[in-house]
């Protein structure tokens, strides 16, 4: 729709939880002088909250979010109503995808952090899981807190020869994770917060250069070859 915005999030009603939806997905379309020209609230579950958006084309959208019962994949119309819900539970209590990304063969990856409460603590580890282009689960993979330090998975790149860089940031710091195609951990590395480097907002490689370089927020840049090793000091942007 030419000139037109979809905005999608999500809304917490007046009420208390129980009163359903009490969390609701959101979708807004704006037009191009920034006026509101019609928005929408729906959910099927307690918690229904829409992450990002994935791929659009003149009549439809994709999105992901989460509800009460796993993650969703949810398509949209041009007038952006949600028409379809796939919801995806992977076990335990909560599972929250803070990243999504397309491959080049129309696969999704969902990346984020799955929580659970034994003996009424928090437990927390990341997942990495693909869909097909069709939307079946085609592997689920699960790094515990030892693996890199940090549980929450934010970004995902994909290697050309093969395997993923994940890159993983809490309150406590950050962790860089280098698996093979099958998403087998090679390494891990953590930087812990007291380092000053912040969350990662920034991870891009050279393959031909076998570089990662990664941006923290407090302006730190830190380049690490793939080897899992930090080539130099942290950098600051200047």
């Amino acid at each position: 729709m030419p000139g037109v915005l979809l905005v999608i999030g999500y809304s917490y009603r007046n009420g208390q939880k129980g009163e359903q939806p009490y969390c609701q997905y959101y979708t807004a379309l704006v037009n191009a002088d920034g006026t509101q020209k019609e928005e929408h609230y729906s959910g099927t579950s307690d918690y229904n909250k829409l992450l990002k958006m994935e791929t659009s084309t003149e009549n439809a959208f994709i999105a992901v979010g989460s509800n009460d019962q796993g993650m969703t994949l949810l398509t949209l119309n041009a007038q952006g109503i949600i028409e379809r819900e796939e919801v995806y539970d992977i076990g335990n209590d909560e599972n929250i995808p803070y990243f999504s990304l397309r491959g080049s063969n129309g696969e999704i990856y969902f990346a984020g952090e799955q929580s659970y409460w034994p003996g009424g603590y928090k437990n927390s580890q990341s997942f990495l899981l693909k869909l097909s282009a069709e939307g079946k689960i085609d592997q689920q993979l699960f790094y515990p807190q030892s693996v890199g330090y940090f549980p929450s998975l934010k970004s995902i790149r994909i290697l050309e020869k093969g395997g993923f860089i994940l890159t993983a940031t809490d309150d406590r710091g950050c962790s860089i994770i280098l698996t093979d195609a099958e998403g087998t951990v090679k390494w891990a590395l953590g930087i812990n917060d007291s380092a000053g480097f912040g969350n990662i907002i920034y991870a891009d490689v050279d393959e031909a250069q076998q570089l990662l370089t990664v941006i923290g927020s407090y302006g730190q840049v830190a380049k690490i070859d793939l080897k899992g090793y930090i080539k130099e000091p942290f950098l600051m942007l200047e």
